[in-house]
């Protein structure tokens, strides 16, 4: 008897317990009350939940994929919309990774969620996906209305960008209950257009490239020019500092010629007048005795030119003595 009750404990007892996967995450559902828990998210792990209690409701804790194309696995088929202004129909390839945020899976429907309650009660446990596709497809849709078809082609990069925002603001407002793995893994893949469409924005393409070339050689041309202008500056700068200098130099080197002169005629002026003094000239003398000095060191085939009054070689030189 007591090894039956025991048997019976144990099987009870080991009912209690349940397990999650390390990549899942899950909310508490009572298999014999069909009792909700609606508060408590658990993570990867084994628990001791209660007698019936288990993880009826799973939901990976990994980023799943949303992709449009016309592949095998794809979520859905391409996006179609009209662009903005010139009207054209465009398909193009999305693909996006989301995560579903653990805090927001499960709660009970009030004012701070708007009534909707977690995911699990707005979004369905089989159903979550498909709903955070159809959403994802119609933001998209909305997004290509606000892009010229051309800049599908010059602003690929502006485009993905914008339509990843929207996407961002599209699951924030409808509760905010995924998280987007980022705008780096965000692909705008292939984007269709109608044939006779994709001609002209070729061409369009080819004009604004044309535009564009001539306008960088134009910008080439004045950058060469002020460059010119430059060099120019620099060069006659070059000459004006040159010629200052130069100017400077020789400035310099005829006033040290004029203070030596100076400085000679000085030392020659102190040695007349000692001369004077010793031979007891008279000016008018001492000037005859220098006259006839530099005549005499003066060669015979010299042109001289008499300038003094009164003094010449038909002076006789004993007149010098007295």
């Amino acid at each position: 008897m007591f090894c039956t009750a025991y048997l019976i404990a144990v099987i009870i007892f080991s009912t209690a317990f349940d397990t999650l996967d390390p990549l899942e995450i899950g909310i508490v559902k009572n298999s014999i009350t069909k009792a909700l828990d609606s508060e408590s998210v658990y993570t990867s792990g084994r628990y001791l939940l209660g007698i019936g209690d288990g993880f009826a409701v799973k939901f990976p804790s990994t980023y799943r994929l949303v992709e449009f194309s016309k592949g095998p696995d794809a979520s859905g088929d391409t996006v179609m919309g009209q662009t903005n202004g010139d009207g054209g129909t465009v398909h193009m390839e999305v693909s996006f990774q989301y995560k579903l945020k653990p805090e927001k899976l499960n709660s009970k429907k009030d004012a701070s969620n708007n009534n909707k309650g977690g995911l699990y009660q707005y979004y369905g446990a089989t159903t979550y996906h498909q709903k955070i596709t159809n959403l994802a497809k119609s933001s998209l849709i909305k997004s290509i209305k606000q892009v010229k078809m051309i800049s599908f082609y010059t602003e690929r990069d502006q485009v993905s960008a914008v339509m990843y925002k929207n996407l961002v603001n599209a699951f924030e407002t409808d509760g905010g209950y995924i998280d987007l793995i980022g705008p780096r893994n965000f692909q705008l893949g292939y984007t269709r257009f109608p044939s006779t469409t994709e001609a002209k924005i070729i061409e369009s393409s080819k004009e604004n490239q044309k535009k564009e070339m001539f306008y960088n050689q134009q910008k080439s041309k004045l950058v060469q020019a002020i460059s010119f202008n430059i060099a120019g500056n620099a060069s006659a700068q070059i000459v004006e500092m040159t010629s200052k200098v130069d100017s400077d130099a020789r400035l310099k080197r005829n006033v040290a010629t004029a203070s030596a002169k100076q400085i000679a005629l000085s030392a020659q002026q102190t040695v007349n007048l000692e001369l004077r003094t010793k031979m007891g000239f008279e000016n008018k003398q001492l000037m005859r005795y220098l006259w006839l000095k530099a005549l005499n060191n003066t060669g015979s085939d010299t042109n001289i030119l008499w300038g003094l009054s009164k003094v010449g070689l038909t002076e006789p030189l004993g007149t010098l003595s007295n």
